[in-house]
């Protein structure tokens, strides 16, 4: 088992392979299809990150990472339609998890559906915990990473 690479996205390589990542129906009904729109703000915005995860030269995810004013950061992801089920979204966070960016901030908030079981145990599995038990109007879940920033600290 190789590293994992974060790249940023450009748009050759990775908005267009994302895009094609789309033809997926589990993709598109749990995921926005990622617009030029959405491509400039990851892109251009402060504080916004969106990569696109290889291993080696196989594309596996695109995790987004967006940190808030109050030290706050927000992650979401993906993983490539045709890995999931193999361990690369747990993976993804792992490495995530330990990059320079993450130690901005004191806590990470991430969401999943209630019925995305897979991916609710991929948060918890690399220390996440859940925060209530009802979902909100939307139906997420939502999950918080203290950071090693907070251990210690009250963050909720």
């Amino acid at each position: 088992m190789t590293n994992l690479t974060f790249t940023p996205l450009d748009e050759e390589a990775g908005f267009v392979m994302l895009r094609a990542w789309f033809s997926d129906p589990e993709l598109q009904r749990r995921f926005e299809y990622p617009t030029r729109l959405w491509f400039d703000y990851v892109c251009n915005e402060p504080n916004v990150y969106a990569w696109l995860i290889e291993e080696g030269d196989l594309p596996v995810g695109q995790p987004q990472f967006d940190i808030k004013a109050d030290q706050m950061g927000c992650i979401g992801f993906y993983v490539n339609p045709e890995l999931r089920k193999r361990g690369f979204g747990k993976r993804i966070l792992d490495a995530f998890l330990v990059r320079p960016e993450v130690n901005l901030i004191n806590k990470i908030v991430a969401e999943a559906e209630v019925d995305k079981v897979a991916s609710q145990r991929c948060l918890q599995a690399v220390g996440f915990f859940q925060e209530g038990n009802e979902p909100d109007e939307e139906g997420f879940l939502s999950f918080i990473y203290a950071t090693a920033k907070t251990v210690g600290q009250n963050i909720v």
